[in-house]
């Protein structure tokens, strides 16, 4: 059985797979070789050859899965989904990540900030352009739905004809939607790398500076209004350089404003189906902001 094959890849306690199901076994595999990934990068030693060791380790652990898969197949429709949708595109999208980060720094402009900020910086512009453009599939994943996941991640459902082609592509471990999510992971993950490069986070102040306190401001708004303002802020791309999934938006403005918005989806679809405006809160926003300007002038 598949999970039995994935616990001994894994190398977990032997009583693993009785623990769980097939799902959890191939979570586990995951956060096993982020784990080891981690402590690679954390290693000392040439960037470079870290780099490599971290893109051969992702490829290698793709070889064992497809190995394991292809001749084991999977217990259920759900297993094959859950692992097309969050599994293979992981490791691919880090596969890839870590071999663009490498072609990255090896055309370092070393001695001149200035020019190496520049590169980065159009580098960056690049990637977000590209993360902008209206893609079937990213918009799907980024929404948090799942009505066309057997379309997206089964293998039966392949559209070789509106897929690119890739040379990764095999018959029997590919889906119409392992691939594109592979590069938006990629993608995702080299722009929080160039976003660091640029921005490196500042350390943290003396405690004695930090004797100002911040007013507890508690929300008003109803969580429809909110559903719709997140939905905007998603929409332009206001987090992380317009990155940032709808699910994320929407966690975000739940904990910030400690509001529940778990039902967000189902809110938005009232939105839209609203018979008069289905901007209403954004119109009111700017209603007010518009009096408040012209009574500022006064």
């Amino acid at each position: 059985m598949l999970s039995i094959s994935l616990s001994v890849l894994m190398q977990p306690h032997p009583n693993t797979y009785l623990m769980g199901t097939e799902i959890t076994i191939l979570s586990r595999h995951y956060n096993a070789l982020l784990e080891r990934l981690e402590e690679i990068e954390k290693e000392e030693g040439e960037l470079n050859t870290r780099l490599a060791q971290c893109s051969q380790l992702c490829l290698d652990s793709l070889r064992q899965l497809r190995k394991l898969i292809t001749t084991e197949g999977f217990p259920d429709r759900d297993t094959e989904i859950y692992f097309f949708k969050h599994i293979k595109p992981a490791i691919a999208g880090r596969h890839h990540y870590y071999k663009r980060v490498l072609l990255l720094h090896l055309g370092e402009l070393k001695g001149c900030w200035s020019k190496e900020r520049e590169r980065l910086s159009q580098e960056l512009e690049l990637l977000v352009k590209v993360l902008n453009q209206p893609q079937p599939i990213w918009q799907y994943y980024r929404s948090g739905t799942t009505a066309l996941d057997a379309v997206y991640f089964l293998r039966e459902y392949y559209d070789w004809l509106r897929m690119s082609s890739s040379a990764d592509y095999y018959e029997d471990f590919c889906t119409s939607g392992d691939g594109p999510l592979a590069e938006l992971i990629s993608m995702e993950l080299l722009i929080k790398h160039i976003d660091m490069l640029l921005y490196p986070p500042v350390k943290q102040q003396d405690q004695g500076n930090k004797n100002i306190t911040n007013p507890q401001l508690t929300c008003t708004a109803t969580p429809t209004n909110i559903v719709e303002l997140g939905y905007a802020l998603y929409a332009c791309g206001f987090f992380s350089h317009g990155k940032a999934s709808i699910k994320e938006v929407m966690n975000f403005l739940s904990d910030a404003l400690k509001v529940d918005l778990h039902k967000y989806y189902d809110t938005f679809i009232q939105i839209k189906e609203r018979k008069t405006s289905s901007s209403k809160y954004l119109d009111e926003l700017r209603a007010a902001l518009l009096r408040y300007i012209d009574q500022s002038e006064e």
